[in-house]
């Protein structure tokens, strides 16, 4: 396993972080994501290469203790998160199949979902609703 992700990369930064592995987002931009798993200790966000040289410094010098306070943090982190998968399955097995209850794009009842979502300071929840057919839209909702 790697000791460090240091990289420009949100997406990939946020996988480290999430898999188990110390990371560092250099950018200038920052997402709703990478902010939450630094507030959570589980990723570094700066636009200044100097200073994530210095934090990777600081992460490699001592690699064991690194890891074991970022288990610890991920741990926590991971204990509070709702498990997404489940979310979506208790939606799809309440839905009855009636058509009164049936989106016209047979999409997920995304208003149910996003109603489980712990509140946060997300702007928005992204969906992709879904027909028999290959994509057709894209749905925003509102997380409440």
């Amino acid at each position: 396993a790697a000791s460090l992700y240091v990289g420009e990369s949100a997406t990939m930064a946020a996988e480290a972080a999430v898999l188990g592995t110390p990371a560092i987002h250099v950018s200038t931009r920052s997402t709703w994501y990478t902010r939450e798993l630094e507030q959570r200790g589980l990723l570094h966000n700066t636009p200044d290469l100097a200073k994530a040289f210095g934090l990777a410094k600081h992460l490699l010098a001592n690699p064991d203790q690194s890891a074991a306070d970022h288990q610890e943090q991920l741990t926590a982190y991971l204990d509070e998160a709702d498990d997404l998968v489940q979310v979506i399955v208790d939606a799809v097995e309440a839905f009855d199949g009636s058509p009164s209850e049936r989106p016209s794009s047979r999409s997920l009842d995304f208003d149910s979902i996003a109603s489980r979502l712990p509140q946060t300071d997300k702007p928005v929840l992204k969906a992709h609703c879904f027909s028999r057919r290959p994509l057709r839209s894209e749905q925003e909702v509102n997380c409440r």
